[in-house]
């Protein structure tokens, strides 16, 4: 029965999951990547599977608060240093067959296909701060009446929503990337990336939680 309207707790990049699953994609997503519908390209059921799940999805019913803590929806710069970029090819590509994704590509926008790589981006690569992908996911509204908050960290080195050096951030996402507008609170914690372990971000969402109760 207490699943029946859950409130999520994500962190860090399950902040992103977490905002994906009370969004609604509508054709946004799909237009990014595709000037034709589904059925007037020529793919494959596996191709068309896969592009369904990532690109046309409905919010998740019954959820009903959700909680970001450290979250990186904007990506984060980490990603595309030089040890974002080495951990990118270790992972490599989460499909076993990259074909798939080259079926995928190659119906793919003119415009879209000068961002894609020669295999299904991995979850490092979804990370980078000018993936249309991201850019698009953080213009489309989260679904109404379900109340979110922010818990951010910041290891007080200043700096906000304008990217000026020095950056509020946690040593791996920064403050333009975890803020989002519209949030029922946002708490900055003087911690690193794990803000949840600190007593600060424990009682914050102990006290979100409390609220939340019936």
């Amino acid at each position: 029965p207490g699943m029946r309207k859950p409130v999520l707790v994500g962190h860090s990049m399950g902040g992103m999951i977490s905002r994906l699953l009370i969004t609604e994609s509508g054709s946004d997503l799909w237009n990014l990547y595709f000037d034709k519908p589904m059925d007037q390209l020529s793919l494959s059921a596996k191709a068309r599977q896969m592009l369904e799940g990532m690109l046309l999805f409905d919010p998740v019913p019954n959820i009903s608060r959700v909680i970001f803590v450290s979250a990186s929806h904007r990506g984060s710069d980490k990603a595309v240093d030089f040890w974002g970029r080495l951990g990118a090819s270790i992972v490599g590509s989460p499909l076993d067959n990259d074909d798939v994704y080259a079926e995928a590509v190659a119906q793919a926008r003119p415009e879209a296909r000068t961002h894609s790589r020669n295999r299904l981006p991995n979850s490092i690569d979804l990370l980078d701060p000018q993936s249309p992908f991201l850019e698009k996911i953080n213009q489309l509204p989260t679904k109404k009446g379900v109340p979110y908050h922010s818990l951010i960290g910041d290891r007080g080195k200043g700096g906000f929503l304008d990217k000026t050096s020095p950056q509020s951030s946690d040593g791996i996402v920064a403050y333009w990337s975890s803020h989002l507008d519209g949030a029922a609170s946002e708490y900055v914690i003087p911690s690193g990336h794990w803000s949840h372990l600190h007593p600060l971000g424990m009682s914050e969402i102990k006290r979100i939680l409390v609220e939340h109760l019936p």
